[in-house]
């Protein structure tokens, strides 16, 4: 595995890590938060977690984040997903990804969420980390499994409040992780891992 690469959108660049191992059969995408991006994955040893549970590991910074370049179509306003659905089936059809599992925490969630009206085909199954955008979203159209991660002391998005709506939708579960952040993932990282590959076992 080489250190990144990049693609070409309308003229900008866009980064992104893919482990390179085409031969397996499964094909993990990890997106990022707001404050955060792909190195965020590496740092916590991502890849090496996801390749021992069998998958192929993708990880993008999203325009303007990170090592890609800003794209107006795609830019982040005030909240605003515009377009990001659209933007992530771009990707995966980039990276010839005819199915993943997609795991995307605060802001990555929130994109998740819109690229269903977008590829639903392409996304056998979600982990969302305490997805942004939450009570703005429609979850009760997406019909893959989901399974919802929380830490129990995030501050950002509080569990109080969405549980109940969570144990109202249909394939989907919740884990909570104790001490765990709004970045559950990176401050409880091994907890993460674990919850994950009950999951994707």
């Amino acid at each position: 595995m080489g250190p990144g690469s990049y693609f070409e959108i309308k003229g900008k660049k866009i980064f992104y890590i893919d482990s390179g191992e085409g031969s397996k059969k499964k094909t993990v995408l990890l997106l990022h938060g707001y404050s955060f991006s792909s190195a965020d994955w590496v740092n916590i040893g991502a890849i090496e977690q996801f390749s021992s549970m069998g998958y192929r590991v993708i990880l993008l910074d999203y325009p303007g984040f990170g090592k890609s370049e800003p794209l107006d179509e795609y830019r982040i306003r005030e909240g605003q997903i515009l377009n990001a659905g659209k933007f992530i089936c771009t990707f995966l059809d980039h990276a010839g990804v005819k199915s993943c599992t997609a795991i995307g925490p605060s802001m990555g969630g929130g994109i998740l969420i819109d690229s269903w009206s977008f590829c639903s085909d392409r996304l056998n199954s979600m982990i969302l980390v305490a997805p942004a955008w939450f009570h703005q979203s429609n979850l009760s159209d997406i019909t893959c499994n989901k399974l919802f991660v929380w830490g129990d002391m995030d501050d950002i998005i509080p569990l109080n409040g969405v549980e109940s709506i969570i144990k109202s939708l249909k394939n989907s579960n919740l884990e909570v992780i104790r001490g765990g952040k709004h970045a559950v993932y990176l401050n409880k990282p091994q907890e993460f891992f674990s919850v994950c590959r009950k999951y994707m076992a």
